[in-house]
This record gives structure tokens, sequence and C-alpha cells, in this order.
């Protein structure tokens, strides 16, 4: 596998649009501090197996320079197949696209391009693919301890896996620690684990308790059925008793019954007699007093609901009028509906008017793009001042073509040349000096003619150099008059379009036209003046009729129309009404002469019965009536008691309750006997067939043996998960044996090289290590000398050590499988510059079977690498993201 192109959308430092084309060998990445290299890095990371979480709502990597967070990454498998993969983070989530070489997308909601394409979980995935500095004090990378774990596990069981069974069989590493936790779960002699154990023997304590309380049950249902056969005998007794008590009940309530009917008869007659002898009244004349009462009473009702509408409808009549009279009101009315007809007619000549005004002012809007009263609010001396400006502006941009024209036809003379004057009469003095002491010392040799050349020379160039200065002079004062003129053209072109730009106008627009648009706007503007006259003269005559209608100030013509409308309809309706209230006032006069009539005839009639008032008169009605219903009442007295019968013959009232009440005392203690013995049963018939659905004791035997049994098993499986357990060590054990010194030896092949031949040979404990702790390495100069730990050696040693052994399990990890790329994040900067060079030649030498990346800000590093055919990557671009070798 080999990466193609990286398309970045933004990550961090790096910008959004970087892009990055790899090679298929050494790909060098040389940038500044902080310039993204281990963010580049993290990127790749991440595309394959994800960015990780947001903390605090913010994510690591959210782009410095905005962008959206994620890249898209183009990369080829060692078959030719071409995948694109692309990762960008959302607001939930990640966006995660995978495209085939046909370009299909593949689907799924568990896509794992990490562990599909590359075959290896993350933590594996930075141990053998991606190293960086920190990575290099151990032999496994991991963001924390478990992940390291995990990873080593993951590493060995790999080795076990790939390179013994080729996938046929399960991580024997992991297996064995499975075999040995589920032993531990079975049975544990410490007790603090052997949950399995624990929990059968948990339940055969609780089958033995459960066993004692089967047991206890069955007795208990036993004395419970003897117990209810006690009480069923009991009840019989009791059920005989009551049926006798009932009926000694019943004969009381029928002597008190007797017993009452009688003293209701007796307090009867009583009473009869005593209303009788307060007097009695016929029925023909209770009759006719009611239809007096009730006729005297309806034509009182009648008067006095005739007065209520009456001054009701006189009121109605005063509030619709609101005080004033119909004589006032209507001569008002006619005035104001002239008024009316002669303000109808104003207003058709303002609207006419104002149409006009209108027509006016959107010609004006049209043609100058500005309302009629933003034009005549305009100075008058617009137009003349804006010819002014125009000639002025012709004037001077003739001026600076011609001053254009002049600098124009002027070749710009060399500055180089008119530099040369003051070198040139240096030379020409020079020249003059040594030609002069040859002469007078009289040696007309070659330091004679040299001077003499000198001196020639000198006053060549002096010239020249005065000449073109001169030019040089003449070309820059032409230059200054240019740009002056052309700065007066910029002044008058701004004045002019300041003017232009405050009225609305373009620049070319003629004087002329402004002015005529100016005196219509001026014309427009009398005449929305005059308009306004005229709406206020009529507003002042609304107002005035608004008054007389008692209207709103703001009150239209339609409102006034509609107005006097109203108060003419309010006018006929207040007529109505004052002749519906005189009609009231007839009826109620008919109606108190009707109740005055039959006041007179009740008096008469009362004063024929003999009673003061009408109370007196029912009072003597409701005693007869009274006497006619005790009557009747005495009549059925008599028939249940058997006629004429003495009183004598009958029970005292109190005797009668007093022998009721014992014999119901007597029914209810039986009663509550009965009732108690009833639930007494109920209970021991419920606790019965309670008893009878629990577990029975010859059950709860049966389970405890099944128990038994299930622990001895348990214990046979303990002791064959140890067994294997032991026999899966012995194995493995043999198998390091085996595929232990190929793997070193190749980390010792790289160390050798690395090292200039100072270690030939690289050792660890990396199989023997435990799964929490990290393995030890160790160095040899050559064969039959001394270890050295890892420990006692420098920095930059332990360095290489650890990266040679990565070399070496990328090597052996990715053999028969893809080629995994190497991404190197400055693993190098602890090295000398011998080991320097020899690293960068292995890896130079590594490019050849897998494609490296190697991520520095170390310069000299890209001089080292020269002789190597390697590609230059820049992650800022050239002109501020490279440095120099």
């Amino acid at each position: 596998m080999h990466f193609k192109r990286l398309n970045i959308g933004g990550f961090g430092r790096l910008p959004a649009g970087l892009e990055l084309v790899f090679s298929q060998g050494l790909n060098l990445v040389l940038a500044p501090n902080e310039a993204g290299k281990t963010t580049l890095g993290d990127l790749i990371s991440g595309l394959f197996y994800g960015y990780g979480k947001r903390k605090a709502g913010v994510h690591p990597y959210e782009p410095w320079s905005g962008g959206e967070t994620g890249a898209e990454l183009e990369y080829a498998l060692d078959d030719g197949q071409t995948w694109s993969l692309s990762r960008h983070l959302q607001s939930r989530g990640e966006e995660l696209i995978w495209r085939d070489a046909a370009g299909r997308k593949l689907e799924g909601g568990n896509l794992k391009p990490g562990e599909e394409h590359l075959g290896l979980a993350r933590g594996v995935f930075g141990t053998v693919s991606r190293i960086r500095l920190d990575d290099l004090a151990g032999a496994f990378a991991g963001e924390n301890q478990k992940e390291q774990r995990e990873t080593q596990s993951a590493l060995l069981g790999f080795f076990f896996r790939e390179a013994a069974t080729k996938g046929q069989v399960a991580n024997p590493v992991e297996l064995r620690q499975a075999w040995q936790d589920q032993a531990m779960g079975l049975y544990s002699k410490d007790r603090r684990r052997g949950a399995g154990d624990k929990a059968v023997r948990d339940a055969i304590a609780q089958a033995k308790e459960e066993l004692a309380r089967a047991r206890a049950m069955e007795a208990e249902a036993a004395a419970d059925q003897s117990e209810l056969e006690r009480i069923k005998e009991r009840l019989e007794k009791l059920n005989k008793e009551r049926k006798a008590a009932a009926a000694k009940l019943e004969q009381a309530q029928k002597e008190a019954a007797r017993a009452q009917l009688a003293a209701r008869r007796q307090k009867l007659n009583a009473e009869m007699a005593q209303l009788m002898a307060q007097g009695l009244a016929d029925e023909a004349s209770t009759q006719r007093a009611r239809e007096l009462e009730a006729n005297l009473k309806k034509a009182r009702r009648a008067e006095e609901e005739n007065l209520a509408e009456a001054e009701q409808e006189k009121r109605r009549a005063d509030e619709t009028l609101a005080g004033r009279s119909l004589e006032e009101l209507e001569p008002q009315l006619a005035r104001a509906e002239r008024s009316m007809t002669a303000m109808e007619v104003r207003q058709a000549d303002l609207e006419a008017k104002a149409a006009k005004l209108n027509r006016q002012a959107a010609a004006l809007l049209e043609q100058w793009g500005q309302q009629a009263a933003s034009l005549a609010a305009l100075p008058e001396d617009l137009p003349l001042e804006l010819e002014r400006s125009s000639r002025e502006l012709a004037q001077v941009q003739a001026r600076a073509q011609d001053a254009q024209a002049v600098l124009d036809g002027q070749e710009a003379p060399s500055t180089f040349l008119a530099n040369f004057w003051m070198p040139g009469l240096v030379t020409l003095l020079a020249g003059l000096g040594l030609a002069g002491v040859s002469a007078v010392s009289l040696t007309w040799d070659a330091w004679f003619w040299t001077g003499l050349i000198l001196a020639i020379v000198g006053a060549g160039a002096s010239a020249a150099g005065r000449h073109c200065r001169s030019r040089l002079a003449d070309y820059q004062a032409k230059q200054e008059t240019a740009q002056r003129a052309a700065g007066r053209v910029q002044a008058v072109e701004d004045r002019v379009h300041g003017l232009c730009a405050a009225v609305g106008i373009e620049p070319d627009t003629r004087p002329s036209i402004l002015a005529e648009a100016l005196n219509k706007a001026q014309a427009w503007r009398q005449g929305e003046r005059e308009m306004r006259r005229d709406r206020q003269e009529m507003d002042r005559e609304l107002l005035r009729i608004c008054g007389v209608l008692k209207l709103a100030p703001s009150s239209g013509l339609t409102a006034i129309s509609a107005a006097i409308n109203e108060q003419r309809a309010l006018a006929a309706s207040a007529r109505e009404l004052h002749e519906k209230s005189n009609r009231c006032m007839n009826q109620a006069k008919t109606q108190a002469r009707e109740a005055q009539a039959a006041g007179d005839e009740l008096k008469q009639l009362m004063a024929g019965a003999g009673v003061e008032s009408l109370e007196a008169l029912w009072a003597a009605a409701d005693r007869t009536r009274k006497v006619r219903e005790l009557s009747v009442v005495k009549a059925e007295l008599d028939q249940q008691l058997g006629g004429g019968e003495d009183e004598r013959a009958f029970l005292h009232l109190e005797q009668a309750a007093q022998n009721v009440d014992q014999a119901r005392a007597g029914l209810t203690a039986l009663d509550r006997d009965l009732a108690r013995l009833e639930q007494k049963r109920g209970g021991l018939q419920e606790a019965l067939l309670r008893l009878k659905e629990q577990t029975g004791a010859a059950q709860v035997e049966d389970c405890l043996l099944d128990l038994e049994n299930k622990r001895r098993d348990l214990a046979r499986r303990h002791d064959s998960l140890l067994l294997a357990g032991e026999l899966l060590d012995r194995a493995m054990d043999q198998y390091r044996l085996e595929a232990q010194p190929s793997l070193l030896k190749r980390a010792g092949e790289y160390l050798e090289v690395m090292t200039g031949g100072v270690y030939a040979w690289l050792g660890s404990d990396l199989f023997q290590a435990k799964t929490n702790q990290p393995p030890r390495l160790s160095a040899r100069p050559g064969a039959g000398q001394a270890e050295r730990q890892a420990e006692v050696l420098s920095r930059g040693t332990r360095d290489q050590l650890y990266l040679c052994l990565r070399l070496a399990l990328a090597d052996e990890i990715t053999s028969g499988s893809e080629s995994l790329p190497l991404i190197l994040d400055d693993p190098l900067v602890n090295f000398d510059d011998a080991r320097l060079e020899s690293a960068l030649r292995l890896l130079g030498r590594v490019a050849e079977s897998r494609q490296v990346i190697l991520l520095t800000c170390h310069s000299e590093q890209a001089g080292l690498l020269d002789g190597l055919p390697f590609t230059r990557l820049f992650l800022q671009g050239r002109e501020n993201g490279e440095l120099q070798a």
C-alpha cells in the first residue's frame, strides 16, 4: 500500500486547500516548528481510525484559519486497486465516505477502513506504521496504559495467529487469558473471585433453608386442617341458635308496629279536635277570594309596567337627542347638508389639482431619479456652476494631455550611467596622480602609461555621467509637470462628480436641461402650496361642521354625510319614542281603575266570612283541608288495627321497643360470633391453599441433589481449564523459541547499519514480558561480548534500538500482506551526525520496498539525502514553509 494524494479541507494548523502528492518511495516533509507536521500524522491516522471526540464542545483539531475539519486521501493497494477515503467532522459525529477503485461508495453504519485495509487496530498502527519521537520510549504505542497493553497483546497474538496458524485459530494469548479468567470465575481459593462456585454454594445453602421451611410448612398444614374441622362443628351449632333468635325478633317487631299504629291514631284524634275548635272556612269563598287577589295583583303589576315603560321610552328619546330638542336639531341639519354639497365640489377640484401635480412629480422622478421636492430645494445657480466646472475640466485635461505628450516624446535616461560621474572623476584624479608621479621621477614605464589610460577613461566616464545626469534632471522635471497636471484633472473631476452626485445626475448632463428641470420643480412647488392653502380652508369648514355634528375633527366628507343621515334617523326615532310613552301612560290609568274595582269586591267578601285579613282566611282554609287529610289517614289506621278495638289491648310503645332491642342484641351477638368463625375458617383455608402451592420437601431435596452434582461438574471444568492453559503455555513457549530469532535478527541487522557497526545484535524479552509491563531491550557490539541494557545507553542509542525494533515489527507483521507506509515524525533528532546519515541511508533502503514519509524540521537531513531519490513536500508553500538545506 502507498498513499497517492491528500486534499486537506482544514485540520488544526494545516490550512484548507492544501494538497500533498506523495511518491511511492521516500517522501521528505521539511517544515519549521508549528507548521503542522505532527498534525499531518494525526490527520492520516484519524482518516483511518476517526478524529476522536470533542472536549467541552470544541474539537482539538478545529481549523486555525477556517475551513471544514477533515480531508480526503487517495491511496493504492499492492494489487494496484485505487481507493479514496474522506472523513469530515460534522456537528454530531463524523461523515465517512469510502469509495472503491470504480468510484462506488461503500455503504454501512460500521465502516472501519483501518481494520479492513490496513488489517491493524489503532494502537498496532501507531506502533508499526506511525512512529513518533515520544513513542520511542517504549516498544508499543498507545494514548494510555490500557491501549498500550491491548496493543502489546494484539501484537504478540498477531505473531502466534499469523505466523503459526495463518488465521485458522483464535489468538492464543487472548485465549490463554480467557481460559484463566474463566477458571478464576469458576473457582478460587481466596474467595475474592470464583463467582461460579460461590453462586452454586449459595444456591445449596438456600436450598437447605427451603427444605427446612418446606418441612415446617407441612407440619403447620396438618395443624390447620384439625382446627378447620373444629370450627365447622361450632358454625353448625351457632346457625341453629341464630334461626331461633331471628324468629323472636320478628315477633317483637310485629308487636312494636301495632303499638306504633295505636299511638298514631290517638295523636290524630287529638289534632283534629284542636283544628275544628280554631274555626273552618268553605271552599267557594276561599276560591273567589283567590281569584280577586290574583286580579288585583295582575292589574297593579300591569299599571307599574306601563308606567315604567312610559318613563323608559321618554328617557330613550332624551338620550337619542343628547339633550337637544327637535326644534333646535332640524335647522342645524339643513345648514350642514348645504355646506356638504359645496364641500364635495371643492373636493373634486382639489383631487384634479393633486393628480396633475403627481403627474408632474412622476415625470421629474422618472427623468432625474429624484423627488420633485428635492429638485426644487436645489440652488438656482447650480446649472451655471456645473457649466463653469465642465469648461474648467476640459481645459485642465488638454493641459495634462500636452504635458504627457512631451513626456512620452522623450526617452528616459539611464540612472545607472548618471551615477558614473563621481567614480569617473575619482578615476581621472587617480590616473593623473599616478602619471604625474611617474613623470616627476622620470620613469616612463608601465605605471605612467597605466595612469595616463586611467585618466583618459575617468575623464570620459565623468563627462558621460554629467551629461546623463543633466538629461535625467530635465526628464524628472517634465515628469513632475505631467503629474501635477494629472492631479489638477483629478481634482476638477472630483468637483464635477461631487456636484452631479449631490443632484443625482450623470456627469455629462447638459446645464440647460438641468435648468429647465429646476424651473419645472419650482412650478410644481408653487402649485402644491396653492393646493395646500385650498385644502386648509376646506379643513376649517369641515371642523366647523364637525363641531355642529359633534364629530371628531379628523372626520372626512363621507363620515360627515353619514353623521347627518344618522342625526335625521335619530330625530325620527325620538319622535316615535315620545308617542309610545304617551300610549303607555294611558294604559297605566286604565289598569289603575281595574285594580280599584277588584280591591272593593275583596273587602266585601272578607266581611261576609267574618275575617279581618286574607291571611286569616287562608289559615281557616288550610285547617279545613288538613282536617280532611287527617280523616283519610285515621280511616286507614282503623282498618289496619281491626276496627274500633280498645287502645288498652296493645302494648305500651316503650315496652314494645325494649323487647325489639333485646331480640336484636341477641341476634347481633350471634352474627358477630358467626362472622369471627367464618373469617378464621377463611384464613385457615387460604393458608392451606398457599401451603399446597409451595414446593414440597421432596422437590427441594431433588433440587439440592442437582446443585451438588453441578458443583462437582464445575470443579471438573475448572481443572480442565487450568490444564488446557498449562498445555497452551508450553506450546507458546516452544513457538517463542522458533519465532523470536527471526524478528530480533532483522532488528539486529537494522541496528548494525544504523550504528555503523558499533552494535550488531539486539535482544529483547518481547515474548516473555507480561502484558502489563513493557519489554526490555539490550544491545551487544558483537558475538561473545557483554550485553548492555537499554537503560544504561544514551538517549540517542535507546531511540535507535526502539526504532530498529519498530522497523523489524513492521517487516514481520506486513510480510505476505499489505506493505504499510511508514510515517516517521522526527524520530532522528537525538542521533549524532554519523548515525543520522546511516539512519537516513537505511530509510532510503527501506523506501525501496515500502513508502516512507519522514516529517522533520531539520534542514541538514535534506542535505544528507541528496544521493538518494526522494520527494520533497511543503506544508505552507515554498515562500514561507521551505527550509534551505
